[in-house]
């Protein structure tokens, strides 16, 4: 059994490293000389002066939660009975998005790193562990993504037309087969939930996600499990709680 866990840890940590990939590894123009990869960088740069300069405690342009909100909104340790709670590293949340194979796949491959296009104002995350009498088994992160008006609505829009054409795809280097739907909860004002079995330097590890949106703010939920796939599920009460966290933290329509 304890190798088994390890395992799973390691296969988390190999999703931690796609993402640090992800960031280090380039499309078309992304060199900054110029092009589609130049242009976002730039827009990016902008969006963060826009930040810096925006009252911390305030909703910034459109809507969107600034990162002192979000980090205000995400979850905390003791927040949830059986799990304890961790700040997820920056670099853990990918800013640029890498081309998937195929492209139908993009949402998924994009949200699977928790990055988006379009791309997210603000972002902090969570990684949670369970323990107690919890399967420890269970590989359990969170990210909070806000978004400029109509931003969040786009980006579950693209997932939810994705998980209706993809059913397997290449991502730097790695394979997800299986991609389908699940059961979304009836939580936020729209969610979406959906599965695959990715290859992680050699293991074969059931992942699945719950995304929802309140207001102009995206709460992704994914759930790594190697010994519990055919049940795997994100555990309901730890998206009921963060998302009654998010929405007491304030919920802007833009």
């Amino acid at each position: 059994m304890k190798a088994e866990v390890s395992r799973i840890v390691a296969a988390a940590s190999a999703v931690a490293a796609l993402g640090l990939a992800t960031a280090c590894g380039g499309g078309g123009g992304s060199d900054g000389s110029g092009g589609d990869g130049g242009d976002e960088r730039a827009k990016r740069a902008s969006r963060a002066t826009s930040a810096a300069t925006a009252d911390p405690q305030e909703p910034a342009a459109g809507g969107a939660l600034t990162k002192d909100l979000l980090e205000k909104a995400a979850l905390a340790d003791g927040d949830v009975d059986g799990f304890t709670v961790r700040k997820m590293a920056a670099s853990d949340i990918v800013e640029d998005s890498v081309p998937a194979k195929p492209a139908a796949c993009q949402p998924v491959a994009d949200m699977a790193v928790f990055t988006s296009d379009p791309a997210a104002q603000a972002s902090v995350g969570r990684n949670l562990t369970a323990e107690g009498e919890r399967d420890a088994s269970l590989a359990l992160s969170l990210v909070l993504l806000s978004y400029e008006e109509g931003g969040a609505e786009e980006v579950l829009a693209g997932l939810r037309t994705a998980i209706g054409k993809c059913t397997e795809y290449e991502h730097v280097g790695y394979r997800h087969t299986g991609v389908g739907r699940r059961t979304a909860p009836g939580l936020g004002d729209e969610a979406v939930a959906y599965g695959f079995t990715a290859s992680i330097e050699g293991a074969k590890v059931p992942t699945t996600f719950t995304v929802v949106r309140s207001g102009t703010t995206i709460a992704s939920f994914m759930a790594m499990d190697m010994l519990n796939g055919d049940t795997l599920k994100v555990p309901s009460e730890v998206v009921e709680t963060q998302l009654e966290k998010l929405e007491k933290t304030g919920k802007p329509t833009g």
